[in-house]
């Protein structure tokens, strides 16, 4: 079996672990490959020893199918305090997963099952052999997801109910959380299955009160692009936005607000976009056309210009400058504000065959 062996350097906080198509889109990888490993520095002379630049060291091992298999973190002076080990099925399916302390310890420990679909109809989490919270799933002929019920130990009685209907192209059209924060959902669609409508109720989870109603109803052209949504709360007017294009290769939101029977403009915001349709700059303007808010990106899509201008208009800037590889992937990430270095992250990428 092929193992892949990752290790992450980061100088800002803990390690969040990520399944490969969780990640932020320009933390993807447009080839066929893995991140080897990535390095957060503050200085781009830094030397990444642990315990010295780097907060913590994480190792993961992964299989063949790109899986995590082992976790292995450590602190800022190099000790192991984090061990997981995830156990799967088949090529996707975790059956499987146990954490450990740096003794070697079960601290908790969580099974899942799956029926002859690859649907996932149960779970159950121990804490130190003791089952904690268990979760039964159903779902239609279809495999949507209908019901999600979360017991507490060995309760029969649901502490946490989750239900969704569906219309029979597979549409959601109808949601209800049963809990502390509860709320009812429902959805209409027009003929090309766009949402014209959405509306949610919900409750204090005490006296049943409603707590707040609000209603969307969408506009769509004939290409199917949205050019109105209006938000109605307590089934009264509450703002309008309006889509259009200038024809310069520029697409306007503007938001008006109700205020009893007035209409008050609220702010525009405008999206310019580059020959190939991709987006590179966002403006945000009050109702006075003063610029509050405005964004760059490069030609990846990714985000290099994030300018905020306060109410006596002083100017915050932070920027990224990012390097890319000749398959277009980032090797080395900045991130400025006010031209100050704030952070250096350094990746290397693994190629497959």
């Amino acid at each position: 079996m092929r193992v892949l062996f990752i290790v992450f350097l980061s100088i800002n906080g803990f390690l969040n672990i990520k399944a490969q198509n969780d990640l932020a889109p320009n933390d993807l990888i447009k080839s066929y490959g893995i991140i080897e490993s990535t390095a957060s520095l503050s200085d781009e002379n830094a030397i990444l020893k642990v315990g010295v630049n780097a907060k913590n060291t994480s190792h993961c091992i992964f299989d063949k199918n790109e899986n995590i298999i082992e976790y292995k973190g450590y602190d800022v002076y190099g000790e192991l305090y984090d061990i997981s080990f995830y156990v799967y099925e088949t090529e996707n399916n975790l059956i499987e997963k146990i954490k450990l302390d740096p003794i070697n310890s079960i601290v908790y420990r969580t099974f899942y099952v799956y029926d002859v679909k690859g649907d996932m109809v149960e779970s159950y989490y121990h804490i130190k052999g003791e089952l904690a919270y268990r979760g039964t799933y159903k779902y239609n002929d279809k495999g949507n997801k209908i019901e999600d019920l979360q017991f507490t130990g060995n309760s029969s009685v649901p502490s946490e109910k989750w239900t969704c209907k569906y219309d029979y192209v597979g549409n959601v059209i109808e949601e209800a959380l049963d809990y502390a924060e509860s709320y009812k959902r429902h959805y209409v669609y027009d003929s090309k299955r766009n949402i014209i409508e959405f509306s949610e109720v919900g409750n204090d989870g005490s006296n049943r009160d409603y707590k707040f109603k609000e209603t969307f109803k969408y506009k769509f052209d004939k290409k199917g692009n949205i050019i109105e949504k209006i938000t109605y709360i307590y089934g009264n007017l509450g703002y309008l936005q309006s889509f259009s294009s200038d024809g310069l290769g520029s697409s306007i939101l503007e938001q008006w607000n109700y205020f009893d029977d007035q209409v008050v403009k609220s702010y525009t915001t405008r999206y310019t976009y580059n020959k190939k349709g991709n987006i590179v700059r966002t403006n945000i303007y009050t109702f006075d056309n003063k610029v509050i808010l405005s964004k760059s990106y490069d030609y990846m899509g990714n985000m290099i210009e994030y300018k905020w201008y306060s109410s006596n208009q002083s100017v915050t800037t932070r920027s990224t400058k990012y390097i890319y590889d000749e398959k277009e992937n980032w090797t080395k990430k900045i991130n400025y504000e006010d031209d100050i270095i704030q952070k250096i992250q350094i990746r290397k990428i693994d190629y497959f065959d």
